[in-house]
């Protein structure tokens, strides 16, 4: 049987865990490998505060229980914020990463200064903590959308268009490529990146890159 990825969505939306497994699974075209998805049973469908990150840790690690297996070789926790990576890591040998960290790698490979985009203002502080212990490469901070989390998930246009203007704002402060932070942001970073002028990087195809190379 095939190996596979497993790509964990700590929010509770299974519209959005497909989504970020099917980008997951053209990232991995052309290795032996498949993204298999799992969702949390349990929390928001979108993480906008700190507590709901926190609390989505052990549902991340509740929902790895279930559903790793013989043929399991690598973990995606898919939340920019990475609940649950530590975890994880504390019980499985294969190799484990999440969206975020990949992302902040990703950005950092080239040395040249990056930024990040998200709808959520609250996470701010637990999304800078991310970045530094990650980045390789000057950090020109967080610009945030206009809309909210909720706004931007029900409108995919809106979505797009609030995203666009704050990469503007990114790009402004001397970013020369910019992280779409948040699982459920995963189709419209993919369709910004068709035309943006900036490089933008996505978390999810990031974190099975870094999975591809890591598994080996």
């Amino acid at each position: 049987m095939t190996k596979h990825i497993l790509v964990i969505n700590p929010n509770t939306n299974t519209g959005t865990t497909d989504t970020m497994t099917a980008l997951a699974n053209q990232q991995l075209t052309g290795s032996d490998l498949t993204a298999v998805g799992a969702t949390a049973a349990e929390g928001p469908s979108v993480i906008v505060d700190p507590t709901a990150l926190a609390a989505s840790v052990p549902q991340v690690v509740d929902a790895a229980k279930k559903a790793v297996n013989d043929q399991t070789a690598g973990i995606m926790v898919a939340a920019i914020g990475d609940p649950g990576v530590d975890e994880l890591r504390k019980v499985y040998d294969f190799p484990i990463i999440g969206i975020g960290g990949a992302a902040v790698l990703a950005a950092g490979a080239s040395g040249q200064p990056f930024g990040m985009v998200t709808t959520t203002k609250e996470l701010g502080p637990s999304l800078e903590a991310l970045v530094k212990a990650n980045q390789t490469a000057p950090f020109t901070g967080l610009r945030f959308t206009d809309a909210t989390a909720e706004e931007v998930a029900a409108d995919p246009k809106l979505a797009i268009t609030t995203l666009s203007a704050a990469i503007d704002e990114c790009v402004k402060d001397g970013a020369a490529s910019v992280i779409i932070g948040g699982g459920p942001l995963s189709a419209a970073a993919d369709e910004i990146a068709k035309t943006s002028t900036v490089g933008i990087v996505q978390p999810v195809p990031s974190a099975a890159a870094y999975l591809v190379k890591a598994i080996g």
